[in-house]
This record gives C-alpha cells, sequence and structure tokens, in this order.
C-alpha cells in the first residue's frame, strides 16, 4: 500500500493498493495537525475504513437500483469497472 501526499498542504490524500488502484480519502489527514507517526496512522487506518465503507455503501445502492431480471451487460460492466472488486482488500 502506498499514500498520496500533497507535500504543499502537508495532507495525505490517497491510498494506492499494490495493483496501482487508488482511493482519494474522503476527509484528508492533516499531518501538520497529527505529526506523531501513531497519530496519524490511527487515523489513517480509520479514514481508510470510513472512505471503503462510504464507496461500498454507493456502489451497492447503485446496483439495487438496477433491475437484475433486466439489466443490460454494458451497465453490468460499467457498474464494476466503476467499483472495482480489489478496492475492498487492501
Amino acid at each position: 500500500m502506498a499514500v498520496e501526499h500533497d507535500t504543499e498542504k502537508n495532507l495525505i490524500k490517497a491510498i494506492s493498493s499494490r495493483e496501482g488502484e487508488t482511493v482519494k480519502l474522503t476527509t484528508p489527514i492533516d499531518l501538520i495537525k497529527n505529526s506523531k507517526i501513531n497519530d496519524w496512522l490511527r487515523l489513517m487506518e480509520r479514514e481508510m475504513q470510513a472512505t471503503l465503507a462510504e464507496m461500498l455503501s454507493i456502489s451497492l445502492n447503485k446496483f439495487f437500483a438496477y433491475d437484475v431480471q433486466k439489466i443490460k451487460m454494458e451497465e453490468y460492466i460499467n457498474w464494476i469497472e466503476e467499483y472495482p472488486v480489489k478496492l475492498f482488500f487492501f
């Protein structure tokens, strides 16, 4: 796992998987306010969980809006590409 760090504002803004998929954190981690490594790592873990939970909820709400009896393959493929499974297994 890697992090995207905004050096100007000193914020952790995103996380990336080994496969190269990137998830932007809902709330960036402020390294100025949380300068101790234990503090910002704890915040990053919580934010990573919260962001992924929010993404999962959004993706499921979008999926369940489809009529599974009538969903077109193109719509399903677009949903899969928008919400890759790997995002949920960091």
